[in-house]
């Protein structure tokens, strides 16, 4: 099984820091077949792409999804991520959270 996050950044995720995913994204990072960034918008539900992006994951090899990525820029048909981080800063709820009350 591959380990796609030490493959981006070099460590476990189990030491995995802030600091070192803000450094990460010090330079522009371009997002591949198994690397999805999500920048986070304010919604107070997981959007549908979020969503996607997990299915889609789940039936292929595998990857990471950065969600509370910089903003993307798609520059020359690649999405490409740099600067700050745009972290989720509350709680969400799951879709079968939301359906299930």
């Amino acid at each position: 099984m591959i380990d796609f996050i030490k493959a981006q950044f070099g460590v476990e995720a189990s030491t995995l820091s802030y600091e070192e995913v803000v450094d990460y994204f010090s330079i522009v990072r371009v997002e591949g077949v198994s690397l999805e960034f999500k920048s986070f918008n304010g919604e107070k539900k997981l959007p549908d792409k979020i969503y996607q992006s997990i299915c889609a994951m789940l039936n292929s090899a595998g990857g990471l999804i950065i969600w509370g990525s910089p903003k993307e820029v798609n520059a020359t048909g690649t999405k490409e991520c740099r600067g700050d981080l745009t972290p989720v800063s509350e709680k969400i709820k799951r879709r079968f959270d939301q359906v299930n009350k």
